[in-house]
């Protein structure tokens, strides 16, 4: 993993992330404005901060509306870079070249187009004046590297530059051979669009039988050297054949938004702006598209995560994870659709494991605990799946096997003595059948040692030192997790019942009347509001 500079302009940087630094609409918005123009610039920009640039896009696509005015002007410019819009934002910079301030983005639309065009010495120019943007300098040493083998490209020996990473090695592979630096930058933690250049690139050098060994306990999850040797033998798959420079480059910006992803100061319209580009420079990639739905997903931009979802065909090695996610996010969004999703994860993707996990979980979540225990028992039966092993244990408690359910806790206990979510949740449900109280506050124990603040995990402390009448110390845990979890209802009815035991009654009327105010089930709904007509007397 490469660490990249993060010596840019944070103002600016944050103007992307909702042009808060162009835009102040309650102190900037001239009265002179029309009325249309004006609603248009709030719409445009309140579409912008919440993620909705596609929509911003379109408000300001009418050159007539702008009558040079500079906000408007870098309004839509910025729009469009994010909406991945290159020729348009180029086009829009070209008319109003006067009037849009230079800096770090304003070359954005003309690198993204000299890339995609293969005119990278034009590319790297543009570069130059935007390398203070994250990753920015090590792209332009990629493109570089392009450069100079382009210019070489006919001679049987080159001197060739330092090889850094797996971009490098590809760029380079016509003229190299692997050696020891080589095996350490295939031995790297890689992204999951990186593991398939080098799946590619082992398979292409003939190495991939050699040394497959050490590569395959890094595959991306579900995918087996099987499924990949059969997708690379399709001559249409990208990486079965030597990348092309705009694919290299492509999985670069993927590969470098992922990294950046994790940096808390990059808001998520860079990386936006970063896999609009590796989509715009590479279409068929696909990587980026669903990284982008993820993103849109993350800002509950349903309709613009499904639309990148679309876009990824069932050809491409992203296909089963974006059915996956448009399945979920169509859940998110109520769309019909998901039923449909549903039944083709089902009936077609069935073998791959994360399809099996994202359908049993389906089922437990909507109380079909038998259908999901059947496809646990077949993922156990294929592979040592904790969590399936966690999630079949709480359904069989949840149908009231609650035998066959401990006994399953305690061998996932017994495998991983740190396994404090199953400590937790057996704990739980002895606490609630009264059952070797003095046991389950040690397993609960156990499990806050691990994780001293799960708000959770102090509530099942709490209400098993209310089952052992140990008022006083559940009070003051329970708090505790109202604190941390101040918006869980059923710790809060806990609380409330500890209060009653105290006599605190109107303590307890009040936790009972907030508990209902939040998303508390049917049944929890139903026994506060009884214990309230108990209680509450006016």
């Amino acid at each position: 993993m490469q660490t990249y500079s993060k010596n840019f302009n944070l103002s600016l940087c944050f103007l992307l992330a909702g042009c808060a630094s162009i835009i102040n609409i309650e102190n900037n918005l001239s009265r002179e404005y029309q009325n249309s123009l004006y609603g248009k610039y709030l719409s445009a920009s309140y579409s912008v901060r919440n993620g909705d640039t596609n929509y911003a896009s379109k408000i300001l696509n009418n050159k007539a509306d702008f009558l040079d005015d500079k906000k408007l002007i870098e309004l839509a410019f910025y729009t469009k870079i994010i909406n991945g819009e290159f020729f348009k934002a180029e086009n829009l910079k070209n008319n109003y070249n006067k009037t849009l301030d230079k800096n770090s983005f304003s070359n954005i639309s003309k690198i993204a187009i000299n890339i995609k065009n293969n005119n990278f010495e034009e590319a790297l120019k543009n570069i130059a004046f935007s390398d203070d943007l994250p990753g920015f300098k090590i792209l332009a040493k990629k493109i570089d590297h392009i450069n100079f083998l382009k210019t070489v490209a006919n001679k049987e020996k080159v001197l060739i530059p330092k090889i850094e990473d797996i971009y490098d090695l590809i760029i380079f592979e016509d003229f190299i051979k692997m050696n020891s630096l080589n095996y350490k930058i295939l031995k790297k933690k890689h992204s999951n669009i990186n593991k398939f250049l080098i799946f590619g690139y082992l398979k292409r050098n003939n190495l991939l039988e050699k040394e497959f060994g050490f590569f395959e306990k890094s595959l991306p999850f579900d995918y087996s050297k099987k499924f990949l040797l059969k997708r690379f033998h399709d001559e249409n798959n990208l990486f079965s054949n030597k990348p092309s420079n705009n694919l290299i480059i492509s999985s670069f910006l993927v590969n470098l938004a992922n990294i950046l992803s994790y940096e808390q100061n990059i808001p998520k319209s860079y990386l936006k702006m970063l896999l609009e580009i590796a989509n715009f420079i590479s279409p068929n990639q696909h990587f980026a598209n669903y990284y982008l739905s993820k993103i849109y997903a993350d800002e509950k931009n349903y309709i613009a995560s499904l639309k990148k979802l679309e876009k990824v065909y069932k050809k491409s090695f992203v296909y089963v994870p974006s059915l996956i996610h448009k399945f979920y996010v169509s859940k998110l969004n109520k769309n019909l659709k998901s039923k449909i999703y549903f039944e083709e994860m089902e009936n077609n993707y069935f073998s791959h494991l994360s399809v099996k996990l994202e359908l049993a979980n389906d089922y437990r979540k909507n109380n079909n605990c038998e259908k999901a225990i059947k496809i646990y028992d077949i993922i156990l039966n294929e592979t040592n799946h904790n969590s399936s092993l966690f999630y079949k244990a709480s359904c069989l408690e949840k149908i009231g096997k609650w035998k066959d359910a401990k006994n399953l806790f305690l061998k996932i206990i017994n495998l991983n003595k740190k396994d404090a979510y199953s400590l937790n949740y057996l704990s739980y449900s002895m606490a609630i059948r009264n059952e070797d109280l003095a046991r389950a506050n040690l397993l609960i124990k156990t499990a806050l040692k691990l994780h001293p603040n799960n708000g959770y995990f102090l509530d099942t402390l709490g209400w098993v030192q209310y089952k052992m009448k140990n008022y006083d110390m559940a009070i003051n845990n329970l708090q505790r997790a109202v604190s941390i979890k101040p918006n869980s209802s059923e710790i809060m009815d806990h609380l409330a019942d500890c209060y009653i035991k105290k006599g605190r009654i109107q303590e307890a009327i009040f936790e009972w009347r907030r508990a209902l105010k939040f998303d508390a089930s049917k049944n929890l709904k139903k026994s506060i509001k009884l214990k309230l007509d108990k209680y509450d007397i006016k």
